[in-house]
């Protein structure tokens, strides 16, 4: 997982990640879209947002435009993605299955996946020309593909508006669409109760179960990402990250860092963050993780020297881990976090997420995701580590699982 981060609210770091997020957008769209980019010209839905959009190696691969009520399970909605030549598509069942996940990542409406759903070929009214699309039908909600003559590909989905009343057209300027964006940020801001880890009421911890409990929770919506990335389908959001299991999670074990190491509140956690990606980059790399009774133990050791700073039989692994990460983390965070991020298509390498429909700064009460870490984008916290770095690290792991054998 890259760069798991700590806890993390609404407050002015997050704000001035959001304004930057917006300021670099203008001027990266100011002359205009990078390729014919569509929107919705029928019906007039407002507002009209630029809700999403992905880069590969600084080139355009979608941007995603969304019109109407964002919040409503009823609608109405229309959101209008507009992908560059070339890049994978995700399929129309997983487009659906992204507007069930942003209904729910941002209004706590959790509809249940259908049963079944129905596809059929049929039209799109693009610039005044009927154009062949493939659609799919799943209960309230629709979606429609069609490519176009530049070799663009352009993917509606609906709800609570009829197929046939959509109308699309060439988009001119995104100036709109950002304003638009930006006052739409402010409006989830309003209708969303914020609370920050520190003021959570949670229980003081018990010895190392703190540090343990958020590793294993870490771990477990690693393994669901990395299923889902290796059956090539989209990641589901996670209810415990966004019901606040997860910052809970991460708040106690930051706390309990304080209390053992006598540390300030950064510096835990900081100390917490490395403790995690060394568990997560194991999960990934280490051929005896899948041994319980190793992993468990493993796990141990991290919590207990993290908290304590003790001489655990692990302690040249540990050694070899935190001067990696501290090399390789200390460059990549300055200024503040960036928000939250949910891809919609399947990543390439080298591609920079953003927002889904349009993520609020957090979810409501009682926390959200940390700042700078992404619930469907996992990837290793290991890459970008040397081959003889890496190398060290898993040898003397090795060792250590040797002696324990």
């Amino acid at each position: 997982m890259e760069l798991v981060g700590g806890t993390g609210g609404p407050g002015a770091e997050w704000v001035a990640a959001l304004n930057a997020q917006l300021d670099r957008m203008r001027i990266s769209l100011a002359a205009g879209p990078p390729f014919p980019v569509v929107g919705l010209a029928e019906p007039a839905l407002t507002p009209a947002v630029l809700a999403e959009y992905q880069q590969c190696d600084d080139e355009w691969e979608f941007l995603g435009l969304t019109f109407g009520d964002q919040l409503s399970a009823a609608g109405p909605l229309v959101s209008v993605v507009t992908t560059a030549p070339g890049v994978d598509l995700a399929p129309l069942a997983e487009m659906l299955a992204a507007e069930r996940d942003r209904l729910w990542a941002l209004a706590q409406v959790d509809e249940p996946d259908p049963v079944d759903g129905t596809d059929q070929d049929g039209l799109l009214l693009v610039d005044g020309r009927r154009t062949p699309a493939r659609i799919r039908r799943e209960g309230g909600t629709w979606a429609a593909r069609a490519r176009l003559d530049a070799g663009t590909v352009v993917t509606v989905v609906g709800r609570g508006v009829g197929l046939g009343e959509v109308r699309l057209a060439a988009v001119d300027s995104f100036a709109p669409f950002l304003d638009g964006r930006e006052a739409e940020l402010e409006r989830l801001r309003a209708a969303h109760h914020f609370t920050s880890p520190e003021e959570l009421e949670l229980p003081p911890a018990r010895g190392l179960e703190a540090h343990e409990a958020l590793v294993r929770l870490c771990l477990r919506e690693t393994e669901e990402i990395q299923a889902a990335g290796a059956e090539r389908r989209r990641p589901r959001p996670s209810r415990r990250r966004n019901g606040g299991e997860y910052t809970r999670a991460w708040e106690a074990a930051t706390r309990a860092q304080m209390r053992y190491a006598g540390q300030e509140r950064h510096e835990a956690n900081a100390a917490v963050t490395a403790m995690v990606n060394q568990a997560v980059s194991l999960a990934g790399k280490a051929p005896w993780w899948t041994e319980a009774r190793l992993r468990n133990l493993a796990v141990y050791e991290m919590a207990r020297h993290t908290a304590f700073d003790s001489d655990v039989p692990s302690l040249p692994a540990q050694e070899i881990w935190h001067r990696i990460w501290s090399e390789r983390s200390a460059p990549s965070r300055p200024g503040p976090p960036e928000p939250p991020r949910s891809p919609v298509r399947p990543e390439r390498p080298g591609s920079t997420d953003a927002p889904g429909p349009l993520d609020p700064p957090g979810p409501p009460t009682p926390a959200g995701p940390p700042p700078g870490l992404s619930p469907r984008r996992v990837q290793g916290a290991s890459r970008g580590m040397s081959a003889a770095d890496e190398g060290a690290w898993l040898s003397a792991w090795q060792q250590w699982v040797d002696t324990q054998r």
